[in-house]
């Protein structure tokens, strides 16, 4: 959170107002200061967390990413229901979809493992990325597979989004798929590539068969 420590000490209706504020466009920047406002207002208790709830019908792109965001890290007051994150899974806008499934992530909802990954070859990089992550919760045999593929993407964020997983939860067998990102077109996927291959020779050797 960047600017957190300017808006902790705003109210929660200041805050609350800020974030109606309509905001231009859906893009980073855009998306970074909803999340910022969003945080800020879920740290005010269950208050903030009611404000949050309130906007949601009301919120462009960009104030809904946010709010996702906010409502689906550890919060007092109302949840954010599952149902409503897997409503936006059919989401028009791609940014909603990834928040959606990054969301299901952070609140452990495994039981919709089937639903998320239907997404993995979803037209949005974005989304795809997203779902590369959610993977990091499953069961290996589940994971491996889509984390090999990813390494193959077009889009550099899903190729970056699958290694840094895999140096999260390294397995030999992705070594040769690690390799010819050594040379990736994008610096932060051929630096992310040598951390994880790291991570693979740190790991302890298989034992004795």
């Amino acid at each position: 959170m960047q600017i957190y420590n300017e808006l902790s000490a705003m109210s929660d209706q200041a805050l609350a107002d800020l974030l109606r504020q309509p905001v231009p466009g859906s893009d980073t920047g855009a998306i970074s200061q909803c999340k910022e406002v969003a945080w800020a207002l879920m740290q005010h208790g269950e208050a903030g967390v009611a404000m949050l709830h309130d906007q949601i019908h009301h919120a462009n792109t960009a104030q809904l990413v946010g709010i996702i965001f906010a409502l689906t890290h550890p919060h007092p007051g109302k949840p954010l229901p599952q149902e409503s994150l897997l409503a936006w899974l059919g989401d028009a806008r791609d940014v909603v979809v990834a928040e959606a499934i990054d969301g299901l992530s952070r609140t452990g909802s495994i039981d919709q493992a089937d639903r998320v990954l239907q997404l993995k070859t979803h037209s949005s990089p974005w989304v795809r990325g997203s779902v590369v992550r959610f993977a990091g919760q499953l069961e290996p045999a589940q994971a491996r597979p889509l984390w090999l593929a990813a390494l193959a993407d077009p889009h550099f964020i899903v190729r970056e989004n699958a290694v840094d997983e895999i140096g999260d939860h390294p397995f030999r067998q992705a070594l040769a798929g690690l390799q010819p990102l050594l040379a990736d077109e994008h610096a932060d996927v051929r630096l992310a590539t040598q951390t994880a291959i790291e991570s693979i020779h740190a790991m302890e050797p298989d034992p004795p068969a």
